[in-house]
């Protein structure tokens, strides 16, 4: 649990069914980040003091983005929005049966989703009142599907001194031992993909120049 290399910042996550049958709302294909302003430490610190000012929500239309959805699901969109939330909050609920959480949890989850929901039809007006289906995870939801570690989907801490682990390396201190994915690169889907080229090229670098050499 140090602060300096375990993480304690997690994230929920609001999965949105939409109504388009008139294939009116014309979604977005990009990615939308949304700060409550341009100050980051600011909103970082208002967050740590109370876990409804989000700092930052990630906003997306994979239906959008996708060519064959139309034809797979007419009149159909869907919308994913991320934010950020402290383990802290939502830990005495992890021993609790899923899905017979307790009141008190259920209300803090209708609240952010209350928050993630505003947030989203302030930004895409046009959705509102074809919002057919709305689900909502938070960090412990991360742990029971994802097989997270307190809910830290993007692995460990982002700081200077985790980057300072000499253990913390492709080749480890234990004789024939390799670590790959995101904890030893960066976080996110490049980072696991770069720390998986970082561990071939640690051990074999003929094998790691084959690679690159047919891709």
């Amino acid at each position: 649990k140090d602060p300096n290399i375990a993480s304690n910042i997690s994230l929920m996550s609001m999965f949105v069914g939409i109504n388009d049958i008139d294939r009116s709302l014309k979604l977005p294909k990009s990615n939308y980040w949304i700060h409550p302003s341009w100050d980051f430490d600011h909103n970082m610190a208002d967050f740590k003091t109370d876990q409804n000012k989000l700092p930052a929500l990630f906003i997306s239309f994979s239906s959008a983005k996708d060519p064959t959805y139309e034809s797979r699901h007419p009149g159909k969109q869907v919308a994913l929005v991320i934010g950020p939330a402290m383990y802290d909050t939502v830990e005495k609920f992890k021993d609790d049966r899923v899905k017979h959480r307790s009141r008190e949890y259920n209300e803090m989850k209708d609240q952010w989703k209350k928050i993630f929901l505003d947030c989203l039809l302030d930004q895409f007006p046009q959705i509102k009142g074809k919002v057919d289906f709305v689900d909502f995870g938070t960090a412990l939801t991360n742990d029971y599907y994802l097989g997270t570690n307190r809910g830290a989907v993007y692995g460990l801490a982002h700081t200077p001194q985790r980057f300072h682990q000499y253990w913390l390396r492709c080749k480890s201190p234990i004789k024939n031992l390799y670590l790959t994915g995101q904890d030893v690169c960066s976080c996110g889907i490049f980072g696991a993909l770069i720390g998986g080229y970082f561990c071939a090229y640690s051990i074999s670098l003929r094998c790691f120049l084959k690679t690159i050499k047919f891709m």
